[in-house]
């Protein structure tokens, strides 16, 4: 099939692109608007080395320092996304009655590690003071958590966790825009399915 082709397509099938692009446009505005509210919260970790044991290689302390927090990130990163992590978290805030199933919570938390010292944490729930709790909660959860990772031979943690005040924001979608994105998305899947008919009559 060549342009030409393709355009008698279109115009004979018209009719048809219109109604399944009209049919998504109603099913996406409609999935907006019964979409609810939601909060994210975006939590930025800092990862300090505190406690240094002495030793003759000095010009190595720092390398060796640096390496020893981005294992520490790493560790804490893949951690805070298990089951196991968000039990405690909501434990910690007091709502584990109030808990779903544990891996599909776990899906909520999201962790990135920006640097050997810097990891950002982003969780998302429907209920804002939910989300302050567990924001808070998980801070708590991580202190602890390092805490016993990482211990000199006096049984002093060698790290510290610094984190900034919790950014917690409305997410929201605007069901009108998902509409529109949906009617376009709809005039290509009827100028497909037009296409693919064309396709099957000419083959029979």
């Amino acid at each position: 099939m060549n342009l030409k082709d393709y355009l008698k397509v279109v115009r004979e099938k018209i009719i048809f692109i219109i109604i399944i692009a009209l049919l998504c446009g109603a099913l996406s505005l409609a999935l907006g608007l019964l979409q609810k509210e939601s909060y994210d919260a975006s939590i930025l970790m800092t990862i300090h080395r505190t406690e240094r044991e002495k030793s003759e290689n000095f010009q190595y302390d720092n390398y060796y320092s640096i390496q020893a927090a981005e294992y520490l990130s790493n560790t804490i990163t893949g951690w805070i996304e298990t089951p196991e992590a968000i039990t405690l978290v909501y434990k910690s805030a007091g709502l584990e009655n109030e808990m779903g199933d544990a891996y599909r919570e776990a899906k909520r938390i999201k962790t990135k590690q920006l640097s050997s010292h810097l990891i950002n944490i982003k969780l998302n729930n429907g209920d804002k003071n939910r989300v302050e709790k567990l924001s808070k909660s998980l801070i708590d959860v991580i202190k602890k958590k390092v805490e016993t990772l990482e211990v000199d031979s006096d049984g002093k943690s060698s790290f510290s966790v610094e984190s900034e005040e919790p950014i917690i924001t409305l997410k929201k979608y605007n069901p009108y825009l998902v509409g529109v994105f949906g009617l376009l998305g709809g005039v290509f899947i009827g100028m497909g399915l037009a296409f693919l008919k064309e396709y099957l009559k000419e083959e029979e």
